[in-house]
């Protein structure tokens, strides 16, 4: 836990829901830091997670992790990370390079210090190639989100700023960046803060959400739509935002689909006195998705810092899996991918990020509109359709606690409907409900049949 008055603390659990406090043991300085962010990923591929963690006003720490001693050691001065006396908000992880390891990316607040990207050399050296790759603005960056929103192949980043935000476009092979928030409508003129690439509504291509803290001039956090021919829309700024009231000012926001529905949902956290929403996605749309929920063996259990790729005949995808991916931020792990109206894929190969580590996993493995439980070298264990419930002989869509519905649903299946399976349904009229599910005539869809606790 990052804190900026007082010291970090790294707490681990023992599994039953307990936490206690290892900070000191574990190597963890425990003198008071002004950090704002930490970010875990394993930058010397041995299997195990290091932390950088970004001061305000002092020097970063990176935390490498021995797994002999099982402690960590702050090698910031030595491996070149240590980023100056600056105003470090966040960093990302991620492979700029395509070369296999993680890179790291460090937004600093004040247009007095500049924003810094951190080639990985190997052996916990690393090179500072702000300059030689354009990314070096010296701008209010208040965070980062890293995405492929072109579909290249390549790992973009979007910047918040205060006033601005910037959209840095990676230049296939020449590990240069270009500013292109101009030309894809992503400049957006606020007190931009938290932001996050998502796939909003299945389409196969890169949205973006951004948060800003301009609530007292009533202007609502963005929503740019990837229009697919190289920029964003933006459909709610006159509007009110999400759902007409998302106006309120904010720092923060997070992905998640929280009901399982395969539309992923925004978490927003409101500045102070401003509260917390949650806003479920009820685009309607036709689109497939397909859900992945990764278990490193070799590599770190959560699978941070794998490389995805998605392939359907001609057209590749490219994702990336992060602990944080901006200031203070974290994602589901469970990662939704939009097919568009495709209903097959031909494969999806994962590197876990450990040279020699990768999994090919054909189509015809893979269950759509489904989450695909996945772990490293064994492939697909298992998978998860959509929530439904048995309910007084009757399938009841997503109930929630103290609430019924009350549809009744007709549906063919060729296996057994009973508490504990995963059917495969044909919907014979449409079911829209108001509340988290939508199903058209004729779709076919997979659920997973529990007991209802209404």
């Amino acid at each position: 836990m990052a804190n900026y008055f007082a010291a970090n603390k790294l707490y681990e659990n023992d599994g039953n829901l307990n936490f206690t406090d290892v900070s000191a043991s574990k190597g963890i300085v425990t003198s008071p830091d002004p950090s704002c962010g930490a970010t875990f990923g394993d930058l010397n591929e041995d299997g195990f997670l290091d932390i950088y963690v970004s001061n305000y006003v002092e020097r970063n720490a990176l935390y490498l992790y021995n797994p002999q001693t099982q402690t960590y050691q702050n090698i910031a001065s030595t491996s070149g990370t240590e980023n100056g006396v600056q105003a470090s908000f966040c960093s990302s992880f991620f492979d700029f390079d395509n070369d296999g390891d993680l890179d790291i990316y460090v937004a600093n607040d004040r247009s007095l210090y500049q924003n810094a990207m951190y080639m990985n050399m190997g052996n916990m050296s690393f090179v500072d190639v702000s300059v030689p790759t354009t990314t070096n603005l010296a701008v209010f960056a208040m965070s980062t989100a890293i995405g492929d929103y072109n579909n290249d192949q390549e790992f973009d980043i979007f910047i918040t700023d205060i006033g601005n935000s910037h959209l840095l476009e990676n230049q296939i092979g020449t590990n240069l960046f270009e500013n292109v928030s101009i030309a894809t409508n992503t400049r957006i003129n606020a007190i931009n803060w938290g932001a996050n690439f998502f796939d909003f509504d299945n389409d196969f291509d890169e949205d973006l959400y951004v948060s800003n803290a301009n609530n007292n001039y009533n202007f609502p956090n963005v929503l740019c739509v990837n229009n697919g021919a190289g920029g964003f829309d933006r459909p709610l700024d006159l509007s009110g935002g999400l759902a007409g009231i998302d106006t309120m000012g904010a720092y923060i926001n997070a992905i998640l689909d929280f009901n399982n529905d395969g539309k992923q949902d925004i978490a927003v956290s409101g500045t102070t006195n401003t509260g917390f929403f949650l806003f479920s996605n009820h685009h309607n749309t036709d689109n497939n998705f397909i859900k992945l929920d990764l278990t490193g063996v070799n590599c770190n259990r959560d699978a941070y810092g794998s490389l995805i790729e998605l392939s359907m005949g001609s057209t590749t995808k490219h994702i990336m899996t992060h602990s944080t991916n901006g200031y203070l931020n974290q994602n589901s792990d469970i990662i939704t991918i939009g097919l568009g109206t495709s209903t097959y894929i031909d494969q999806i190969t994962i590197d876990w990020g450990l040279t020699g580590y990768q999994d090919v996993i054909s189509g015809q493995d893979l269950t759509i509109n489904a989450i695909n439980y996945i772990t490293q070298g064994t492939g697909v264990t298992g998978s998860k359709g959509t929530n439904l419930c048995l309910y007084l002989n009757e399938v009841e869509i997503d109930p929630i606690p103290d609430q019924c519905y009350g549809s009744v649903i007709q549906t063919k299946s060729s296996s057994l409907i009973e508490s504990g399976h995963d059917v495969k349904f044909t919907s014979q009229q449409e079911v829209l409900l108001e509340q988290e599910f939508e199903v058209k005539s004729g779709a076919v869809f997979h659920a997973f049949i529990d007991t209802c606790n209404n």
